[in-house]
């Protein structure tokens, strides 16, 4: 299952509860969903066209969204890329309420289009992109850590895909890395690329932002700073009344009471993003503080 949290100014908080369901190249069949065994029947009747040699499908995510149905397909080509094809893109209006057949159909055929432009394009010159690709990635992660910039690690690379790119003869990728995030702990990233040659210039974007975190990193362990606190000492504290364990007692509150300031930690630090509750045009938003139509008299 999947939750949704959409925020309306009107209604306040809207969940969307969105039933999900996986079935995995490992499962039996019996374990498929209405969605995903229509699906799964359909592309496989059109990957017998390739032979002994055909894609194959390694997962299929389901979700049932009330008014239509959507699924994501992640197939293994020929020569070992993956790819992920969503059946619902993110782009342009909402889908439609549809059937379940009319929901597998499109996503059968979806799938066909792409696999068989991937089919014209050679599997086989496919594979050495992506083999390219991730060689130049490993390098440049090895570079950075002999620079002392940053630790990264490659955890994957693919195609990821929906009905957006359906007729373009772009090959979308997405880049996983194991790096710091910015609580500054080791946490995956995912990054997207126009095709496999453009993954090293995607991640060089991310330099400097990356190097900040491990400059930061290294700046609090040299403090002692490991970035927890004990659950007794934070309780202790708040026994005590200490204003620095309870940061909404002596931060401003807001105007409006259905809203509530956001909190975040970046590069090891705490920030604010909020409203002042007696002049709405004075904003604090990380280590800033906006002021909307006010002069500042000297």
């Amino acid at each position: 299952m999947r939750i949704n949290m959409r925020r309306h100014t009107a209604d306040g908080w809207h969940i969307e509860i969105i039933q999900s369901k996986k079935w995995d190249a490992n499962d039996d069949q019996s374990k498929h969903t209405p969605v995903s065994a229509a699906v799964f029947k359909k592309i496989m009747a059109d990957f017998t066209r390739y032979g002994e040699n055909c894609p194959q499908i390694l997962s299929i995510n389901s979700f049932d969204l009330d008014f239509h149905y959507q699924c994501e397909i992640e197939i293994q080509l020929p020569g070992g890329v993956v790819m992920e094809v969503a059946s619902q893109t993110s782009f342009g209006t909402p889908p439609v309420p549809e059937t379940l057949a009319e929901a597998s159909d499109e996503a059968a055929e979806l799938v066909s289009d792409l696999v068989g432009y991937y089919a014209g394009f050679g599997f086989e010159k496919l594979t050495d992109k992506f083999d390219d690709a991730r060689s130049g990635l490993n390098k440049l992660f090895e570079q950075w850590s002999n620079d002392g910039d940053a630790q990264i690690h490659l955890v994957d690379l693919r195609i990821r895909t929906d009905p957006h790119w359906q007729y373009t003869f772009d090959i979308p990728v997405q880049i996983t890395i194991n790096c710091l995030g910015e609580a500054l702990f080791p946490a995956d990233m995912h990054i997207d690329a126009w095709d496999p040659e453009g993954a090293v210039a995607e991640l060089m974007e991310f330099h400097a932002e990356i190097k900040t975190r491990t400059q930061a990193k290294t700046r609090l362990e040299t403090q002692g700073a490991d970035g927890f606190i004990d659950l007794i000492a934070m309780n202790s504290l708040l026994l005590v009344g200490s204003i620095k364990a309870r940061p909404e007692d002596y931060l401003p509150k807001l105007r409006e009471p259905e809203l509530h300031p956001d909190f975040e930690v970046k590069y090891g630090r705490f920030y604010l993003d909020a409203t002042d509750v007696d002049d709405a045009r004075i904003t604090w938003q990380y280590d800033s503080v906006q002021l909307s139509d006010l002069e500042i008299l000297t």
